[in-house]
């Protein structure tokens, strides 16, 4: 299928769609993606934190922290941890654009637009999700019903008080997507409202081909 992109990038906060729609979209050009999660864990579990401190930013915080922090700050972390990732980001896009010549899907909320800007390249497309309405809450809760818990909140989730738990969660990621985007704005990435979800992936598609 004709597209002018080799890799997409797909960044946006917890809970914006980014999965399901690198899936379909995996589905409608028929390549693989890949989570950025996956890249952060194998950086996280190979190199030490002297190497890269940034990388193991909110890894080694107590539940006290997570009570006491301001959301703004939790919400930077999360920014230090997707900047102290791109290098190993970028050395899985330079394997894709420059030496196997596979296209491929990466999504994730590690994917900080300020890092993209630094590698751009005429094959590489990014593109941003951001909730307009505020719906982050109602789906991380549904994916908690499903199984799924966030690696940087585990140390600080309170199973005795989820509710306060899982309002501190929507409050930082819906800060950290605000972050992102207008990062990406100022570089000219396109952002999408993924408020409505059930057009998204429509709305994407028009845009990318």
């Amino acid at each position: 299928m004709k597209r002018d992109w080799d890799v997409l990038l797909i960044g946006g906060s917890a809970g914006t769609g980014k999965t399901t729609l690198a899936r379909q979209l995996s589905h409608h050009f028929e390549i693989p993606y890949m989570e950025v999660d996956d890249i952060r864990l194998v950086m996280q579990n190979t190199l030490k934190k002297e190497d890269n401190p940034d990388l193991f930013a909110l890894l080694t915080k107590d539940k006290a922290y997570f009570d006491t922090t301001p959301h703004e700050k939790i919400a930077e972390e999360l920014v230090r941890i997707g900047t102290a990732v791109w290098p190993g980001l970028k050395t899985v896009i330079d394997n894709h654009l420059k030496f196997n010549n596979l296209p491929v899907i990466l999504e994730g909320d590690g994917i900080i637009p300020d890092s993209v800007a630094t590698g751009k390249h005429d094959r590489m497309k990014a593109i941003f999700l951001f909730d307009q309405k505020g719906g982050i809450y109602e789906r991380e809760l549904q994916r908690e019903k499903e199984g799924h818990i966030r690696a940087w909140e585990v140390s600080g989730r309170d199973e005795k008080n989820l509710e306060a738990w899982r309002t501190r969660y929507a409050s930082v990621s819906s800060l950290f997507g605000k972050t992102l985007k207008h990062q990406a704005r100022r570089h000219g990435y396109v952002v999408f409202d993924s408020s409505t979800i059930e057009t998204l992936y429509d709305r994407v598609v028009s845009a990318i081909k």
